[in-house]
């Protein structure tokens, strides 16, 4: 399964169990508000917040990493932005270091986009 599946699942039953727990907390505030001085609709504010911070962050996860507009109005790149070779795109620095996973000599490549 690849990462933007399992993001849109992500999504949905993040989605679903705010839908949840809003609901729930709305049922409870309402049935509760008439007994007992109204102790089970103060108990009931916890899950309705909850419940609406679950579906903001599911809408709003939905496009965090995509690029509103890209420099091009061509194709998209895998991230939003445009569809172009690193070739094109990344500029060669001076600088390197030895990487310390690999023990490799690594260059360093700048995108002045970015």
């Amino acid at each position: 399964m690849d990462s933007t599946a399992l993001s849109s699942i992500l999504r949905v039953v993040l989605g679903v169990l705010g839908g949840l727990l809003f609901l729930g907390g709305l049922l409870v505030a309402s049935v509760g508000g008439t007994a007992a001085g109204g102790a089970a609709a103060a108990a009931a504010f916890w899950p309705i917040v909850i419940g609406i911070g679950l579906i903001v962050v599911a809408l709003y996860e939905r496009g965090r990493y995509r690029a509103a507009h890209g420099p091009s109005a061509g194709a998209k790149g895998p991230a939003g932005g445009p569809a172009t070779s690193s070739a094109e795109r990344f500029e060669r620095t001076d600088e390197v270091f030895t990487d310390p996973t690999s023990g490799q000599l690594t260059r360093v490549w700048f995108d002045p986009t970015t």
